[in-house]
């Protein structure tokens, strides 16, 4: 059995989700059996989270999450790929409105106005999906609705566990015997 552990730490970009694809596909490749993912995320890009959630869901071997630090926004999703879920003792989690940036000087016509608020309320809609299906029987169930659209939320460790963001509470550990690949974020 060889265990692969991936550190990321930093935004999800399209080079780091680049970067985190390829290190995914390495490690299976060169005979991973069992993935790990160490990881402390700001969020980032809906479309790339969404896509390496994917990508994670598809994989034929175990895979665990392991927030070590913070994992906010779109973080989230890709934490909720894992079946195996574990958070640090110290470690926090946001879920917080989503949003969608111009580049400065960006013009756009009421069509693409459109087109970008029909492509956000598709993005809420398949962060609420995710949410719920990952969290399902939880015994202290979150409003995703509402942190989404109005009040952001902060949990710990132990409140992210009685939501079934995270299956349980564990200190990070490096097998000695581990693959070990850095994200450069």
């Amino acid at each position: 059995m060889t265990i692969h552990v991936i550190h990321f730490m930093g935004s999800i970009n399209q080079a780091t989700a680049g970067q985190l694809q390829d290190l995914t596909l390495k490690a299976l490749t060169s005979g991973a059996s069992e993935l790990r993912y160490h990881m402390s995320t700001d969020g980032g890009s809906t479309g790339y989270a969404f896509a390496l959630y994917n990508l994670i869901r598809s994989l034929p071997i175990p895979v665990t999450m392991h927030n070590v630090g913070n994992v906010e926004s779109m973080g989230n999703i890709l934490y909720l790929a894992a079946d195996t879920r574990l958070a640090g003792p110290h470690s926090r989690f946001l879920i917080h409105p989503l949003n969608w940036g111009f580049a400065a000087g960006v013009t756009i016509d009421h069509a693409r106005l459109n087109e970008h608020s029909a492509s956000l309320d598709n993005d809420f809609e398949r962060y609420v999906n995710i949410f719920n299906e990952r969290t399902e029987g939880a015994a202290e169930q979150i409003d995703i609705r509402n942190c989404l659209k109005n009040s952001a939320r902060v949990l710990t460790a132990e409140s992210a566990t009685a939501s079934r963001l995270a299956t349980r509470i564990e200190n990070a550990a490096l097998p000695a015997d581990a693959v070990t690949w850095w994200v450069n974020a």
